[in-house]
């Protein structure tokens, strides 16, 4: 009884021309799930988590885009925003920033009324005690005015977020 037409195969396979390793299975949110998980701990040792008080100027039209983004962007590290409705100018944010008993603000408005505000805000947050002055979005050619005028860090979208949460959360602790 014949099998067909086909010639004997011969049993062993042929050597791949390449070798690949297996990838490494990762989930996408594990580096935030540790910075929250640090977060944690830091709460549970100190008895306070990390906060940023932000100094959110002008009406909530005005802010109400970068406010609601930093708050985000501080959360997915394991940061707290403290937010209220805005503030008319400097004086008020620094004075509610004062009595905040926080060591970190962030300065948060749309680009037109920050070209009108933000230097004075870092200035009179820095005096009336912040250690850290943070700034949501991008300084553009305000940049070297801003942090003269007290601005330690700018907070963006397209920066490395595990890395930059990361170092505020060693900052803040």
């Amino acid at each position: 009884m014949s099998l067909g037409p086909w010639p004997k195969v011969d049993a062993a396979p042929p050597k791949p021309a390449v070798t690949v390793p297996p990838l490494r299975q990762v989930r996408l949110a594990e580096p935030f799930e540790a910075l929250r998980d640090a977060a944690d701990a830091h709460a549970a040792e100190t008895g306070k988590p990390y906060e940023v008080f932000l100094a959110s100027l002008g009406q909530v039209v005005d802010h109400n885009v970068r406010s609601t983004w930093i708050k985000n962007y501080l959360a997915a590290g394991g940061i707290a925003a403290v937010m209220t409705d805005g503030y008319a100018d400097a004086e008020a944010a620094a004075k509610a920033f004062k009595s905040s008993s926080l060591s970190a603000a962030c300065i948060c408005s749309s680009d037109a009324v920050n070209a009108e505000h933000a230097e004075l805000t870092a200035k009179a947050l820095k005096a009336a005690g912040a250690k850290l002055v943070l700034m949501a979005g991008r300084p553009g050619d305000r940049e070297a005015a801003l942090k003269a005028a007290g601005v330690d860090q700018f907070l963006a979208a397209g920066q490395d977020a595990v890395a930059t949460l990361g170092d505020l959360q060693k900052k803040l602790g």
